[in-house]
């Protein structure tokens, strides 16, 4: 109801699409509830506050205004006053009550095959309304799903470019950081390609959480072959910059070799059974 009322923040109205888009069950749940709402204000159902609150809320978009004006016309012609009349050459010979009745069951035929219409006008309209909301709302994330990846990149580069200096400043000894975001890309271009400068002693991966859930993780480092080769247990995790919830682990650059290499993350829950491979993250290491 927040939602087609617009009483949603902007983050709150992209994270519930998401959910509409991912779940069926809740999407026709909220087609349905709005189609409730349209014909409650057809209707005029709504008291004085809610009938504002609704005008000033959902009537926001000229689709918007469409589907009240298309309920608007199916109400009217399912509910309308019109009364038909009698038709001029109706047979005399019958008695009257035979022919009232005969009448009677004339309109009623009209009347279900005109509700039938309707209803398949209204359901077709309903299916092309619904089947737009769900490619605007799958438009909508592949975009996020794209400046997640080009924001993942600049954060990398900038990284990089930061370890380098630090790495001229002070060759002796020095860490690299990147950030990973969870996920098996399958596509060369979307997977993380991390560059070690010579100089670096220790590479510090940031991996970035979906749910943080458990008191504590472990994350195991594998080849692409999928043999372990590092692992570090009961990792708490951390707030970011921004407020994302994350786990860091350092891993020797010396055991790194050019490469696909995946981090496996096994969650820790506070009653100690651990339940594996909650996430993973795959990234490439070039140049070594």
């Amino acid at each position: 109801m927040r939602y087609l009322l617009g009483k949603l923040t902007e983050q709150e109205t992209a994270e519930f699409e998401a959910q509409c888009f991912e779940d069926d069950g809740l999407f026709h749940e909220m087609t349905d509830l709005e189609n409730d709402l349209l014909h409650s204000y057809v209707r005029g159902e709504f008291s004085t506050t809610e009938r504002k609150e609704f005008e000033i809320g959902y009537l926001i978009s000229p689709a918007r205004r469409r589907k009240v004006e298309f309920v608007q016309a199916l109400e009217h012609h399912l509910f309308g006053s019109n009364e038909g009349t009698a038709p001029a050459g109706e047979d005399q010979h019958l008695p009257k009550g035979m022919a009232r009745a005969g009448f009677a069951f004339q309109s009623w035929q009209v009347s279900i095959v005109s509700v039938a219409l309707v209803a398949i006008a209204a359901i077709a309209w309903l299916a092309v309304m619904n089947y737009r909301l769900k490619s605007e709302l799958q438009h909508m994330q592949a975009q996020q799903a794209e400046l997640r990846r080009a924001q993942q990149e600049l954060e990398t580069k900038l990284t990089t470019l930061i370890s380098r200096q630090e790495t001229v400043a002070n060759p002796v000894q020095s860490i690299i950081a990147f950030n990973l975001t969870p996920g098996m890309p399958r596509s060369a271009s979307e997977i993380h390609r991390v560059i070690i400068p010579p100089k670096a002693a220790r590479i510090a991966l940031n991996l970035y959480l979906d749910d943080d859930k458990y008191s504590a993780y472990r994350a195991s480092l594998e080849t692409a072959a999928g043999k372990q080769i590092w692992q570090k247990p009961a990792i708490k995790s951390q707030p970011d910059s921004q407020g994302r919830r994350i786990i860091s682990c350092e891993i020797p650059s010396s055991i790194l070799r050019s490469g696909d290499y995946v981090i496996k993350v096994d969650g820790i829950p506070v009653s100690g059974k651990v339940e594996e491979d909650i996430a993973a993250y795959r990234f490439v290491i070039a140049g070594r």
